[in-house]
């Protein structure tokens, strides 16, 4: 969240009730703009998705600027929600992120919201080859959201960069 604030004491009680971030103003218009834009990017809004890296997660590739997705070998055809979806969750894999987030994120707005991201969630899980009862890729935290795993034979990052060093 970022505060308009006047005064030293303005940001001390925006800290305090949650601001990540303050702005003295008056101030340049391009300055907001560039801050917004970071902001958006940390949270992985990002403006345009062949700005972004492609994640690697064992023997899935989901590569932002071509759209592609493979599993191992396999080209997995995803619809554009289903890929933003699967992206948002492996670039924030192990962090669980709420529904109301990701419906935000991918565009999901209507009314039926939640029984959409419910069914892109499905469509993934089957696409994947993912069991919803025991799911390896897409987990599901009840009451809250959904966060992306990887299977226990794939070793996590920090291991890799340990055996590289």
């Amino acid at each position: 969240m970022t505060v308009e604030c006047h005064n030293d004491m303005d940001v001390v009680k925006a800290s305090e009730l949650g601001a990540d971030d303050f702005i003295a103003m008056p101030t340049n218009l391009m300055i907001v703009v560039a801050r917004n834009l970071a902001l958006m990017r940390r949270v992985g809004l990002s403006r345009d998705p062949s700005e972004e890296s492609p994640v690697f997660c064992g023997d899935l590739v989901i590569n932002p600027a071509t759209y592609e997705v493979y599993l191992g070998n396999e080209r997995l055809m995803l619809a554009p929600p289903e890929f933003k979806l699967l992206y948002l969750l492996a670039k924030n894999r192990h962090m669980t992120l709420s529904q109301e987030f990701i419906q935000r994120v991918i565009g999901t707005d209507d009314v039926e919201a939640g029984d959409t991201l419910k069914k892109y969630i499905q469509r993934l899980r089957r696409k994947l080859g993912d069991d919803a009862r025991n799911p390896i890729w897409i987990k599901t935290v009840h009451g809250v959201g959904y966060r992306f795993g990887s299977p226990a034979s794939i070793p996590s990052e920090s291991a890799i960069i340990s055996v590289i060093h």
